[in-house]
């Protein structure tokens, strides 16, 4: 466990394992090449060409520096980032990975690297997968971005999406590599999709996409779902608390993301929190009054 408060640099790089880590005012990626993550918060990280550096993730995976599998991230909460959450986008292409409980709030202004871009996108994925695991994690304001057809035996469940961006086509908001019985045998189940193209009306745009010309809905702001029923919901409104309120990202009274999903997942929130019942969509599990429990602070998370 180790803190971290306005460093320039690297946090963890190529760290095998970090527990209970909190990290604020950093200039550079939380974590580069970390192959596990346990139950660790970052607040504040930024981009402002400091010491010239180009650029500040929260998680960074480089698999032509470190094609190692067996990645485990589960409790990650990123708040008050401004450019992007992750880069994991090598070129051999990655394997049994897990992303559980994972949250990051980005907030404007949206900041540039030394060469004047902003990604300002809250996950980014790339390459190729096979065995990639994500699950209930929350991505409230920015793009999920993919820019890869490649899973393979992959698993999305429980997640919320501000907007779950491919660039691929203007039509179907499925994708197949997620259809029904797809050939890479996977799993997108009971997702919630905040923004999706011509399913969803004009929404708060981010000033990136305003810059750039785009709508909000994005044009490629889709709707993964595996299920021949759909059990994808989507739509936008007060889904769950702000990063102004104690209960940060807890689904609100009445919110589609609570008690959704049909089977056990993970047993606690990113909080510490029991999944009671039917998990929650999201990171945070919705504590009602005859629960006889509350939230944990967000400043801080429970170690398991």
């Amino acid at each position: 466990t180790n803190n971290y408060t306005n460093e320039a640099y690297y946090a963890y790089n190529r760290a095998g394992l970090v527990r209970g880590a909190s990290i604020e005012n950093i200039s550079n990626d939380a974590f580069q090449n970390t192959g596990m993550v346990i139950n660790s918060n970052v607040d504040y990280a930024w981009s402002e060409d400091v010491l010239g550096i180009p650029h500040v993730d929260i998680y960074q995976l480089l698999y032509d520096t470190n094609p190692d599998d067996n990645i485990i991230v589960y409790g990650l909460k990123a708040t008050d980032i401004h450019y992007q959450g992750s880069w994991i986008n090598g070129v051999d292409g990655g394997a049994n990975m897990a992303f559980v409980n994972v949250a990051v709030e980005m907030r404007e202004p949206a900041y540039a690297n030394t060469d004047g871009a902003k990604p300002f996108t809250a996950w980014s994925l790339g390459a190729s997968f096979n065995h990639l695991l994500m699950w209930h994690s929350t991505f409230p304001y920015s793009f999920f971005a993919v820019g890869t057809e490649n899973f393979q035996n992959s698993s999305f469940i429980g997640n919320y999406y501000w907007a779950y961006r491919h660039d691929i086509n203007l039509g179907d908001p499925n994708l197949s590599y997620s259809e029904p019985g797809n050939s890479g045998n996977n799993d997108f189940l009971y997702n919630h999709y905040e923004n999706v193209y011509q399913l969803t009306p004009t929404c708060l745009n981010t000033s990136v996409m305003i810059e750039a010309g785009h709508p909000c809905p994005h044009w490629y702001a889709k709707m993964p779902d595996s299920d021949a029923d759909i059990s994808a919901t989507y739509g936008n409104g007060v889904l769950h608390s702000s990063y102004l309120d104690s209960d940060f990202l807890e689904p609100v009274t009445g919110s589609v993301l609570i008690d959704r999903i049909p089977f056990f997942t993970v047993p606690t929130d990113i909080y510490g929190n029991p999944r009671i019942g039917n998990p929650d969509i999201g990171a945070v599990e919705y504590i009602s009054s005859g629960d006889l429990i509350s939230p944990s602070s967000p400043s801080g998370l429970s170690v398991l």
